[in-house]
């Protein structure tokens, strides 16, 4: 969002910014915290880029003081060091710290995210961030690098927490006051989820189309 702006001054021309609308068939009734399980819950590729060394290790410094804690993991290992020096080095956490590998299933990934109370979103950069919106509509709190799409995607950490990209202690911080904070973080996460499925619209998004094929540029 922040981009469309810039281009739009800086070309002199109407830019139109589109979000990913949400799957109609997704959408669920909230489901309360009480229902579900103390998972803080990652998809995505596990690689650097994707900030799944700075989560394990931020998971590492808080699980002494968060024992019914579960960190989840579903994404294709593209980087394999990552996991097996993870592994190798904290066999303690070898029951609380669970890689799924990929799930291609989208009904088995939206029960992981109902089920799930807050989703980690550590990447260094995203071009949009679909499973940042995906774990918010379905009533996930967020826990996120302070990066534009996460920003544009949280209004601007309204209903979720940042931090500076590759902050370990930023991120370890954060994870931990919204684990120990769950009345707070269930009331977020609610209000996030409306207004994330409200945004994204399948409609609304449409009509975003509709009316910037309609306006000269």
């Amino acid at each position: 969002e922040e981009n469309a702006h810039i281009l739009s001054k800086d070309w002199q021309r109407k830019i139109v910014w589109i979000p990913n609308p949400a799957n109609p068939n997704e959408i669920h009734d909230f489901r309360p915290f009480s229902e579900r399980s103390n998972t803080i819950f990652y998809a995505g590729r596990i690689e650097r880029e994707k900030g799944t060394h700075t989560l394990l290790e931020a998971f590492v410094k808080i699980a002494p003081q968060i024992p019914g804690w579960t960190l989840k993991l579903a994404g294709s290992i593209t980087e394999q060091d990552i996991a097996d020096k993870f592994i190798a080095e904290h066999p303690d956490l070898k029951e609380r710290v669970i890689f799924t590998g990929n799930i291609s299933d989208r009904k088995e990934l939206v029960e992981i995210y109902r089920n799930s109370k807050i989703f980690a979103f550590p990447s260094r950069h995203e071009s949009f961030g679909i499973v940042l919106t995906e774990a918010m509509i379905q009533g996930c709190f967020a826990v996120t690098t302070d990066i534009q799409s996460s920003r544009t995607l949280t209004e601007n950490f309204r209903y979720a927490l940042g931090s500076e990209v590759d902050d370990i202690d930023g991120l370890a911080k954060n994870l931990l006051y919204a684990c120990t904070h769950e009345s707070e973080i269930e009331t977020l996460a609610r209000e996030g989820m409306n207004a994330t499925r409200e945004r994204l619209d399948l409609k609304r998004c449409c009509d975003v189309i509709a009316e910037g094929l309609n306006t000269p540029c």
